[in-house]
């Protein structure tokens, strides 16, 4: 009669929503049970103690608990429909989608289940087999096909990408002599071949226009979150996936002295989705317990340091944003000329999607683009920061601005149609003001193409050293597609091929740079996709070849490929290049 009431007042408690005090009580139940353990009834009993304890932990997502109950009372009953279904859901908890699918196969397999019953467990087998899919083997491609073959392109397309799970392919984190850390591939990998899916780990996002959020705020609304983080981690080190954020964090705030080698590259066990682990893998050991990072406070100071050090400030018009936390993307480092493209999915998880841009040999470093790498050396270097780039791009350009002057010339006048740019709005500007535009930027692109003939600084370089130089002047380019600027009257057949014969070079050589550029990508689009590879020749009253058109639209393809996947239906691939058409305003000017 005791053990009775005290699974009455369990379940009193859990229908009230007092789910610790619930798995306290049945807790008390089950000890009472233990000492009649042999006999039939209180096994039966046993059942029900650890089940419904189960689903107390599952209210309380202490997963695994969860799944740790279920597991005794199906030793007790290993045909007890509520604790194999309870033990789905633990298992989703944990992230083990692998071992979730394969229990909802057997629950819809072998059990007699109601339509409603089958309903759900139908719907929850093809998540878990989705997010096994996406976190063990990085198959992504097929979820946006599902999304996107079918939609109509534009904006929209792109504002509703579908959600991912994490995922690590062949990298490792390794130390480097100057910048601490990076990541390293550990196997050949080939262009377009996936690396990484990260999720955001947390986030601030706020619009300085309204000015309701000081900086200040922001910071410590941000630094918030990260102690949460932090808290519920500390309070279920049992789950690896927690013990993992820990680690991760404490890996950020590095790198530390060499005799720590282990807290500036963990194994990557604790930065890999706990669901890509060998079998069993997911349990915390007390060799885990026992790694340095916890011994780490995580006071506020040390997670100030890591959101300020780890993370760009992104400037844009009326926008300041104190950029998502990622963790393996923040210990990869940048290059002006990177081998790695960056993609972010405006989607719940905000997921970042990095992909090779090239054939890249086991061993050899992983280089991203922080920030917008298509303008001159010295804004690329206020962009950056504390630390400037040392890469062969920035020290040829640097050096052909003080050889050659009319190089840095133009690299002014770049420079100053940015600032331009930032006070105006070119649909407010009156006709005369944007032909000047036009016509400026026009020109700039011409006398660009004769420095790289007519100066033997220039003309003596390499192509692709030439491309490095050009595509810091993309912006001359860019400017032509504004709508406000393409809107214009007046505009001929022999002006249009000129303007797109010009912009060829550019984005030819903005994709020397960075082979998956998203600006090149809207510029291929704005051109190919809105013109068509045919255009209206009004002096002959017929449509024409546009030769540039074609090539751009192979570019455009070509780019989506290295950045979204090169598995993509061929629809799909479309309408993702159409939807960049008219972007070039929401990218890095």
């Amino acid at each position: 009669m005791a053990a009775e009431k005290l699974k009455g007042e369990g379940n009193t408690m859990f229908t009230k929503g007092c789910w610790a005090e619930a798995a306290a009580k049945y807790g008390e139940y089950i000890t009472l049970l233990f000492r009649d353990e042999e006999s039939k009834e209180a096994q039966s009993k046993l059942v029900i103690g650890y089940s419904n304890r189960a689903e107390t932990w599952l209210k309380l997502k202490k997963y695994v608990q969860a799944h740790d109950d279920c597991e005794r009372a199906l030793e007790y009953d290993p045909t007890h429909l509520k604790s194999w279904g309870r033990k789905a859901r633990a298992l989703e908890g944990l992230f083990l989608h692998l071992d979730a699918a394969r229990t909802y196969r057997k629950l819809l397999q072998g059990f007699t289940l109601s339509a409603s019953e089958k309903s759900w467990m139908k719907e929850a087998l093809m998540i878990s087999e989705t997010k096994d899919r996406q976190s063990r083997w990085g198959i992504i491609e097929q979820d946006m096909d599902e999304k996107w073959e079918k939609a109509d392109p534009g904006p929209e397309l792109l504002a509703s990408a579908p959600n991912l799970e994490e995922y690590v392919g062949p990298i490792r984190i390794g130390r480097t002599q100057k910048m601490g850390r990076g990541l390293f591939v550990t196997r050949n990998v080939g262009e377009g071949d996936l690396l990484l899916v990260s999720n955001i780990w947390t986030s601030n996002r706020f619009t300085m226009e309204s000015e309701t959020m000081p900086l200040d705020n922001a910071l410590y609304t941000l630094q918030q979150s990260v102690e949460e983080i932090v808290n519920e981690a500390k309070e279920n080190l049992q789950d690896l996936t927690h013990l993992q954020r820990l680690i991760q964090l404490d890996t950020l705030g590095g790198p530390y002295p060499d005799d720590l080698l282990l807290r500036d590259a963990p194994p990557m066990r604790y930065f890999k989705p706990v669901n890509s682990l060998e079998r069993g893998g997911w349990r915390v050991t007390d060799e885990d317990r026992k790694h340095p990072a916890l011994t780490n406070t995580f006071d506020r100071p040390f997670i100030t340091k890591v959101i300020l050090e780890k993370q760009l400030y992104h400037h844009g018009p009326k926008l300041l944003e104190i950029s998502e936390l990622y963790v393996l993307p923040s210990l990869m480092n940048h290059s002006c000329v990177p081998n790695v493209s960056t993609i972010t999915l405006n989607n719940g998880k905000r997921s970042r999607i990095f992909r090779a841009t090239r054939s890249i040999r086991a061993g050899e470093e992983l280089f991203r683009a922080y920030h917008n790498i298509l303008c001159p050396v010295d804004e690329r270097r206020i962009l950056h920061g504390k630390q400037n780039c040392e890469c062969q791009r920035c020290t040829l350009e640097l050096k052909l601005l003080r050889e050659v002057s009319l190089l840095n010339y133009v690299a002014g006048e770049c420079g100053d149609l940015a600032i331009e740019n930032e006070n105006e709005n070119m649909w407010n500007c009156s006709t005369d003001v944007k032909q000047n535009v036009r016509t400026r930027s026009m020109t700039l692109l011409t006398a660009i193409n004769d420095l790289f003939v007519h100066v033997s600084n220039l003309a003596n370089l390499d192509d692709v050293k030439q491309d490095w130089i050009r595509a810091s002047l993309t912006r001359f380019g860019r400017i032509l597609l504004d709508p406000a600027i393409r809107m214009l009257p007046e505009v001929t057949f022999e002006q249009i091929q000129e303007r797109d014969k010009l912009l060829v070079h550019v984005i030819l050589a903005a994709l020397t740079v960075d082979r998956a550029s998203e600006v090149a990508l809207s510029m291929c689009s704005g051109i190919a996709t809105e013109e068509a590879p045919n255009i209206f020749n009004p002096v002959t009253d017929s449509m024409e070849e546009h030769l540039e058109a074609q090539v751009l639209l192979d570019c455009a393809r070509r780019i989506v490929e290295l950045s979204y996947g090169s598995g993509l239906k061929s629809q799909t691939i479309f309408n993702i290049v159409k939807s960049y058409a008219g972007r070039l305003k929401d990218l890095p000017f």
